[in-house]
């Protein structure tokens, strides 16, 4: 499967920091190739699409390799764009992008967490906003695990309707590069293998156990119908996996704010069964009861988030993680970070600014 993609602007321009140790809360450069790895074990990739892709640090699912199930064939078993959105933008649909990386803040949290503000851009209305925000979280609690918010602001003094608003799951890229009709799909929050309307998450492998196990949540249990999510699609190549929103009216003043996760599991060694991976996505997934702890960490107590809702505050310092980040490749302890992407320890300065450019959707 090929992803329609363009050419990442010429304002992307970082060098790579090798094992550097980020303090914390400190603000931090945008790193070549939009590569971030976490306790030298775990990688997400950003590219103009947002979330490009999920890896180990090594990059093993990234690459195609060859199994020895079939030494002929190549495949590429790593996350693939788990979460993107679209909405009818001038009576087309368009795609939120993350093109223009040049005026975001990137931050090393406290607690070894990374968060992503990325400046607010114009719909097809003056003064009608929307912004992504993400958080990719630093301890490996069953998987690694990443937040995507998306929030539409409007101050243009007269109603907005948002319409045709859908997030879309690549999962079923798996399928494709699996070169057979294994399914993909592992389990949704209703014990299946294909989606139903009231889903509010997904976990997909490749059969047998040759991939990452991924995670993709955009509801709390039981919330979906509460927040007139729809979801469809079904275990096969190319299905279409989206959950659709319900048409909203934005009033004057008022702000819309959509939460999604997504969380992997890596096998080890590579390419070999993940059994022990599923079970452990199979016990991530409890998480999506509640919309407490670490899902919360910087959330506003008084929004209620679509498909969430309000964040319950378990501990009054919400940004502490409950189990510290275990790096033992580089003894590094929960307030650093190790990021290792290039060759070199300086970056220059870099952020992300996402920008909307017509699209359709076009996948082949």
């Amino acid at each position: 499967m090929t992803k329609k993609r363009i050419p990442f602007l010429s304002a992307l321009l970082a060098i790579a920091l090798t094992s550097l140790a980020i303090p914390a809360n400190a603000t931090i450069n945008w790193p070549t190739d939009g590569k971030f790895v976490l306790g030298n074990e775990a990688l997400w990739q950003f590219d103009d699409y947002c979330i490009a892709a999920g890896s180990d640090a090594a990059e093993h699912f990234l690459t195609t390799y060859s199994p020895p199930s079939d030494p002929n064939s190549t495949y590429n078993h790593g996350i693939y764009y788990p979460m993107e959105y679209m909405l009818k933008l001038n009576g087309q649909n368009e795609y939120l992008l993350c093109e223009d990386q040049a005026n975001s803040v990137v931050t090393n949290e406290a607690n070894g967490d990374i968060t992503i503000e990325i400046p607010r851009f114009e719909l097809d209305e003056p003064n009608v906003w929307a912004q992504v925000v993400y958080r990719i979280y630093a301890t490996p609690n069953n998987g690694w695990l990443l937040r995507m918010e998306t929030i539409f602001t409007n101050e243009s003094g007269a109603d907005y309707e948002i319409t045709d608003l859908f997030s879309y799951q690549y999962a079923q890229n798996y399928t494709y590069d699996s070169g057979s009709s294994s399914t993909f799909m592992t389990s949704t929050s209703n014990a299946a293998t294909s989606l139903a309307s009231n889903d509010t998450w997904l976990m997909s492998a490749i059969n047998g156990g040759q991939s990452i196990v991924q995670t993709v949540a955009w509801a709390r249990d039981g919330q979906a119908g509460n927040y007139g999510i729809n979801s469809t699609g079904q275990a096969s190549v190319d299905a279409g996996l989206r959950n659709y929103y319900a048409n909203r009216t934005l009033t004057p003043n008022e702000s819309l704010h959509f939460i999604q996760f997504t969380n992997m599991n890596i096998p080890v060694p590579n390419y070999t069964s993940s059994t022990a991976e599923i079970a452990a996505a199979q016990t991530q997934v409890a998480e999506f009861a509640s919309f407490s702890g670490r899902l919360v960490a910087g959330l506003d107590e008084n929004i209620d988030y679509i498909g969430w809702g309000f964040p319950q505050r378990v501990d009054p310092a919400e940004d502490k993680v409950v189990v510290e980040p275990t790096l033992a490749a580089t003894g590094a302890g929960a307030n650093n970070l190790w990021m290792s992407v290039g060759a070199v320890s300086l970056v220059i300065a870099g952020g992300i600014a996402v920008t909307l450019r017509l699209r359709r959707s076009s996948r082949k």
